[in-house]
Parts: C-alpha cells; sequence; structure tokens
C-alpha cells in the first residue's frame, strides 16, 4: 500500500510539472492578447502623427485622384440626366421648328460678274496658243454633255440629303426630322417644276458609335413611322460610325480608323450638334465638313457658348481629370471659322440647368456633372469633389422656390459653303 501511495503521488506530481507550464503559456498568452487590444483601441481614438499620415495615405490610395474617362453605358445616362435637367434642348427644338424653312433653302450663290471677271483676267493675262485652242472640246460636244446632264437630271428625282454627325440618342434629331419633313411638305405646294430641293424627298443619314443612342435613335424613327409622321418616301437610319478625321500628306483629310464614315456623297445640311470637343483635329473636321456639303448648302453647328458648364470646365476639369483634352471653348471656335474663312449666322439661344440634385449629391447630380466635366465622378477622391460642389455653390442662382439653377446659352452657327469650295 505504502508503494503503491509513493507510486500515486510520483504521477500527480508528473502530471502537475506538465500541466503547469503550458497553464502558465496559456495565461501569458491571453495576457498579450488583451494588452494588444487595448493598445490598438487607444490608438484607434489617439492616433499618433505618424499614425495619422498613414492613415491619409493608405485613404487616398483606395479613392481615385483623377476621376476616370466614361464608360458607353454611363456615358450615355449621364447623357440622358444632362439633358432632362436642361431646356437647351427644348429651346434648340423651337429654334429648328421656327427655321425649318430656312434650312432647305439653298444659299445664294455670289454673283456671275465676279466669275466672270476671273475668267477674262486669267484669259487677258495668259493668251492661248493654237496646240490650246485645238485640245478644248468643240460646241457642238459641250452641247451633247449639257442635254445629258439634263436628261439625267431629270430622270433622277430630287432628294434633299441631311448628314447628322453624332446623333445621340435621337431626340434633337427627330424634332429635326419632323421640322425638315413638314417644311419639304409645304414648301412641294408652291413648288411647279418639281426638280428644285424645296420639293425633294428627305434623305437623312445620321452617324452615333454609341450602340445604346444608336438603337435608341431607330426606336424613335420606327415609333414615327408607325404613327404616319413619316412617309415611305421619307428615308432615315442611323449608323454605328465615327466623324473622325486627320490631316494627312498633301493637306487632304483622311480618316483616322477603318471604322470611320466615309462617303463621296455631298450633303445639303450638315447638322453637327455639341461634338466638336470629341474631334481629335477639330481644323481637320471642319475641312471634312465642308468637303461633304454641296455648294449653295448649309452647314448647322450646335455648340455651348461662354455661359454655363463650360464655366464650370474651365475652373475644374483639369483639377478633376488632369487634362482638357474635350475641352473646347465658345471663343476658339469662332477663330477656327475665322481662320477657315467661313461667314456663318450666329444665333445665341438662353437656357437653364437645374443643379439641385449636383448640390445634393444625388445619383443623378452625379451623372449631370459627370457628363459636364467627361469624366466618371463616382470614384473622384472626396477632397476634390468637395471643390467641384464649393464651384457650383458659386456659380448657381437659388430661386424662389429653393431650386438651384445654372444659366447657360447654346451657340447656333448657320455656314453656308462659300463658292469655289470643293
Amino acid at each position: 500500500q505504502r508503494m503503491t501511495s509513493q507510486m500515486r503521488y510520483h504521477v500527480v506530481v508528473a502530471q502537475a510539472r506538465a500541466v503547469v507550464p503550458l497553464a502558465a503559456s496559456m495565461c501569458i498568452l491571453c495576457a498579450l492578447v488583451f494588452r494588444r487590444v487595448r493598445r490598438n483601441r487607444a490608438i484607434a481614438q489617439h492616433p499618433s502623427p505618424k499614425r495619422r499620415n498613414k492613415q491619409k495615405k493608405k485613404s487616398r490610395r483606395e479613392e481615385v485622384e483623377f476621376a476616370p474617362p466614361l464608360d458607353p453605358a454611363y456615358a450615355s445616362e449621364c447623357y440622358a440626366a444632362r439633358k432632362a435637367a436642361s431646356t437647351m434642348t427644348s429651346e434648340t427644338i423651337r429654334w429648328i421648328e421656327e427655321h425649318a424653312a430656312m434650312l432647305i433653302s439653298p444659299r445664294e450663290e455670289n454673283p456671275a460678274g465676279s466669275l466672270n471677271d476671273g475668267i477674262a483676267a486669267s484669259a487677258t493675262s495668259t493668251p492661248l496658243v493654237s496646240a490650246d485652242l485645238r485640245s478644248l472640246p468643240t460646241l457642238s460636244g459641250i452641247a451633247a454633255a449639257a442635254v445629258d446632264a439634263t436628261s439625267a437630271a431629270a430622270t433622277k428625282p430630287a432628294t434633299f440629303s441631311v448628314l447628322s454627325v453624332g446623333c445621340g440618342d435621337g431626340e434633337f434629331d427627330m424634332a429635326l426630322l419632323r421640322s425638315l419633313h413638314a417644311a419639304l411638305a409645304a414648301a412641294a405646294q408652291d413648288c411647279t417644276d418639281g426638280k428644285s430641293a424645296s420639293c425633294a424627298r428627305l434623305h437623312y443619314c445620321a452617324l452615333e458609335p454609341n450602340h445604346a443612342d444608336a438603337q435608341a435613335f431607330r426606336e424613335r424613327i420606327n415609333q414615327a413611322r408607325n404613327k404616319r409622321e413619316l412617309d415611305e418616301e421619307t428615308v432615315a437610319y442611323v449608323i454605328e460610325e465615327p466623324f473622325e478625321d486627320k490631316p494627312a500628306k498633301g493637306g487632304q483629310v483622311e480618316a483616322t480608323s477603318a471604322s470611320a464614315f466615309r462617303s463621296k456623297n455631298q450633303f445639303d445640311l450638315v447638322v453637327l450638334s455639341h461634338v466638336m470637343p470629341y474631334f481629335r483635329d477639330p481644323q481637320a473636321a471642319v475641312q471634312r465638313l465642308v468637303a461633304q456639303t454641296k455648294l449653295g448648302g448649309h452647314i448647322l453647328l450646335i455648340h455651348p457658348a461662354a455661359k454655363g458648364a463650360p464655366e464650370i470646365q474651365a475652373e475644374q476639369m483639369r483639377l478633376v481629370k488632369r487634362s482638357e483634352a474635350q475641352m473646347f471653348h465658345f471663343d476658339e471656335l469662332k477663330r477656327l471659322l475665322a481662320q477657315q474663312r467661313l461667314q456663318y449666322q450666329l444665333f445665341l439661344l438662353e437656357s437653364r440647368l437645374n443643379c439641385t440634385e449636383c448640390l445634393n449629391r444625388t445619383a443623378g447630380g452625379i451623372q449631370i456633372l459627370s457628363h459636364c466635366l467627361e469624366c466618371d465622378l463616382r470614384r473622384l477622391c472626396e477632397r476634390k469633389m468637395m471643390r467641384l460642389l464649393k464651384a457650383c455653390w458659386r456659380l448657381v442662382n437659388i430661386d424662389e422656390d429653393g431650386g438651384a439653377y445654372l444659366e447657360e446659352s447654346a451657340a447656333i452657327f448657320l455656314l453656308g459653303k462659300p463658292v469655289g469650295r470643293k
């Protein structure tokens, strides 16, 4: 019994010696964890300056310093929100309805006396030799060619062709299409020969690279045909191609990509609505637009004036997106037209942009500002977003109903193709 009790004693002592270090280790580990938790809580409540700097750098890395560009799907949503908040589109449509008859009337050419004077001057300064006279066509050949051209023109039906560059979802273009159709129908009643532009049928070609917007315009055209607002002779379609170009060697203009719009046809009316900032080379684009316009035709160019959204762009675009690549000022457009020696009529339309949702930072307000600055502001850092909202607060006017409105204006340039341009 004594030996058994001693053996039990030694077994208990051995077990205790094995358990006590483990228990002590667990106690020490629990104490260290508890100490670390208390330390982290204290640091979170009262961080050191070095810790604060690290937290700021980490938060800045998580947020975007510069806003990324708009993707096509979100760009369509921003465009719809911007259009719904502004009266610019409605004012432009009203102007189109009032001046549709002026758009279908051919531009008056220069008097023929100036051209005859130039021909006479060149003939007197450089006398023709007998070899040159023998190479000239005879009078009978000229008469035969004139008869052939006249017969071809008589058999071919007259067409008033329109090219719309950057039509978007087609709200403005659909109003233009209806107004031109009504103006041509009204002019056809007074037409006697049936061959002038006023008696022509309408051919409307629209360019829009964004698939969602192009599909929306096609649906508008189908709805108008179902409602019999457009007759069967009216041709209207949308091409999902951009109108981009760059100057090539020799001073000519060529497309920048294989999918860019190319056409040898000339149009009676070329329309551009708020698309000048998207051209890589605006000067080359204007040259090509003039080349696509018939002699005596018109170019309808709609662009934001200096008041409104351009003021926000001038202050915040470089800060928000680092560059002003998609920014084309009103004064730059006038200088460009003056350099190209293009004569135009200028119409200014006053409108208002509702910025109430922008100041409240709703989803719709962020879409409006994103469209104005041509970038995605959803991921912009808070510091720059607050500076942008501060600029909006400074520029808007608070109405009696509590709404915030930004006064803006649209400039309509009506250009006529000058005589002698190819």
